[in-house]
């Protein structure tokens, strides 16, 4: 178990690098586990555990605001899909209200039927004239 971090200037995962990474220090260079590094490979130990628990915040951070952007980013385009919904809810109601689109959807059903009958005036079956018309339908849209 790593010592307690006893200095709260040096946050305790900083320190947790430092220790393991002069017990590997230790060991590479031969020495026990209760003897002092030298001066300058604990000062070299100390730097680079700063330089990597930044390296690790910074990829932490990085990571965190992304995901957060990304958070905001689909909480706009939900809040975009619901205003846009509400705005095609508000157009089809005035369309379905509107007697002049009853009008033009009651006269374009009466030449669908017309179509149809004349189709079946000319010997199609019922089936072939729908079918025709279907088709029709399709090469327009």
């Amino acid at each position: 178990m790593p010592p307690r971090n006893t200095d709260p200037a040096v946050p305790t995962f900083v320190k947790q690098i430092e220790n393991e990474t002069q017990t590997r220090a230790r060991t590479r260079l031969g020495l026990k586990a209760t003897d002092a590094l030298p001066a300058d490979i604990e000062k070299l130990i100390r730097d680079n555990s700063k330089a990597a628990a930044l390296d690790i915040l910074k990829g932490s951070i990085t990571r965190d605001t992304a995901n957060i952007r990304r958070q905001f980013e689909q909480a706009g385009v939900f809040d975009r899909f619901i205003s846009q919904a509400h705005l095609a809810n508000v157009g089809l109601a005035q369309i379905a209200g509107s007697q002049d689109v009853n009008d033009i959807l009651k006269k374009r059903a009466e030449l669908l039927a017309a179509k149809v009958a004349a189709l079946e005036a000319v010997h199609f079956s019922r089936e072939e004239a729908m079918q025709i018309l279907l088709g029709d339908i399709a090469a327009r849209a």
